[in-house]
């Protein structure tokens, strides 16, 4: 008997994929206004001249790279690094500090082990109940990991929103006296990009533009994109409810 590979979640996914992603190469993903790369000259030119960068300058210096499937847990270790200044201290990294001898050097600093450990980890198994193989995470799981490391943290459903409420909320966010940081959940498919659902912080927000800079945690497949606000929400009121059924949206 020939097996029913329809029922197949990852072939579903594939093929999903692939058909999105053929419309988009022949036919230049219509209604979609081009992803600007951070490194190109337009991009980097936009980031001078965006009305709202403030958020780059700290994300930035903490920008990792996820591990593949780690882009829930990778974002939230950028924004928790980025909110020391404000006084929201890390733990002690055992991946950074070392020990010689009498010689030894501790460093606080959150990274992709920490993050699951230490005095927290009880509220993020009650929470999260990551298991031994922790799979991707939902936003709604992302906000919980977040919470558990004492960050103030508020989660909206894009299909509970509207791309003016998102504008309202980055302009809010990164224009009062005490730097509040976003980051959004879209799938990607919706972007014309390789992948499926993903998390990823948000660097800056330009308003004369309308476009939103992504700092993709992805760095492995590609550099941070400016992408335009009616473009980015369509991504994150996107859903497959044969892959991954849990709302997106941003926090």
């Amino acid at each position: 008997r020939t097996p029913d590979l329809t029922a197949c979640p990852l072939v579903a996914m594939a093929r999903r994929t692939l058909a999105i992603l053929s419309a988009c190469l022949l036919g230049g993903c219509a209604g979609l206004k081009e992803l600007i790369y951070l490194n190109s000259s337009s991009g980097a030119a936009l980031l001078r001249s965006a009305s709202h960068s403030q958020p780059y300058w700290q994300l930035g210096q903490h920008f990792i790279t996820e591990l593949p499937g780690t882009c829930g847990p990778s974002t939230a270790v950028m924004v928790l690094n980025a909110l020391s200044p404000q006084g929201l201290q890390a733990p002690v990294s055992s991946m950074y500090s070392w020990k010689y001898k009498q010689f030894s050097q501790e460093h606080r600093y959150w990274e992709l082990q920490n993050i699951w450990n230490g005095s927290d980890a009880p509220c993020i198994e009650a929470k999260i109940r990551p298991g031994p193989l922790r799979g991707p995470l939902s936003l709604s799981q992302v906000a919980d990991l977040l919470t558990c490391h004492n960050a103030s943290v508020r989660s909206v459903n894009a299909s509970a929103s509207t791309p003016d409420s998102f504008r309202t909320a980055l302009v809010e966010a990164f224009s009062g006296t005490t730097l509040r940081f976003v980051a959004v959940n879209f799938d990607r498919v919706t972007l014309g990009q390789e992948g499926d659902g993903h998390h990823s912080p948000v660097g800056a927000y330009d308003a004369s533009t309308d476009r939103v800079l992504v700092l993709d945690v992805a760095r492995y497949k590609y550099p941070p994109w400016w992408v335009s606000v009616p473009d980015l929400f369509a991504a994150m009121n996107a859903s497959d409810s044969m892959i991954y059924a849990t709302p997106r949206g941003y926090l």
